[in-house]
């Protein structure tokens, strides 16, 4: 893996993390996430060569991305079919490669047009950091506005949207104080009380309409 991968020309030796999986896969996750990687590649048939594994390369593929929204993830494996079948909704099968055509590092010519698989996680990568900057970006401005100027409701809403876009993709490192949260619910609930009182209003005016109404 480490070879094909330097051999690419995508990545440089000191990029690459190389880990060994453990028993437990939350065990597993929790090291993963103390590198803050940028990508996940990983085997499918983790416990072929290894004793004490209970789970496989989809498993932890689709267990990562429970707290890393639309990660890039990868799975590499001799056996692209069981894995594919084994794939939950969340792991897109597009991402399960055959590990003869990843780590090939002389393509045969007819496959000159092919996109390779590191440029291929490379791509996702750029991808994925640069929707993460732009979330980033439009929730300071948002959070600013909010602080100086204050939101509109639809702005509000959107604030709201955008932190749990974010913290999906991230994790919690993100998300916002809950001050600014109750700040920029301020609109919303100050529309619904007076949605409220408005009804209040009509129902005692049109008492049978409102029960009608009701009923």
């Amino acid at each position: 893996m480490i070879r094909a991968v330097v051999l690419s020309g995508y990545f440089d030796e000191d990029d690459i993390v190389a880990l060994e999986p453990w028993p437990n896969l939350a065990d597993m996750i929790a090291e993963i996430d103390e590198f803050h990687p940028l990508a996940l590649i990983t085997d499918f048939r983790l416990a072929e060569y290894m004793e004490g594994i209970s789970y496989d390369g989809v498993q932890l593929a689709s267990r990562y991305l429970e707290s890393r929204k639309d990660f890039p993830c990868f799975v590499t494996t001799g056996f692209a079919v069981d894995a594919a079948n084994a794939a939950s909704p969340s792991v897109d099968v597009n991402a399960i490669f055959s590990k003869k055509e990843s780590f090939d590092t002389n393509p045969a010519e007819d496959a000159a047009k092919a996109l390779p698989f590191f440029l291929r996680v490379k791509l996702k990568i750029d991808a994925h950091q640069k929707l993460i900057t732009d979330t980033e970006h439009e929730l300071w401005e948002l959070r600013e506005k909010l602080i100086h100027e204050g939101l509109s409701p639809v702005e509000a809403e959107r604030l709201l949207d955008v932190d749990g876009e974010l913290e999906s993709m991230i994790g919690n490192e993100h998300k916002l104080p809950e001050n600014l949260k109750q700040l920029a619910l301020k609109p919303l609930t100050d529309i619904v009380e007076k949605a409220g009182e408005l009804l209040s209003r009509l129902e005692a005016i049109y008492p049978d309409d409102a029960g009608a109404a009701g009923a």
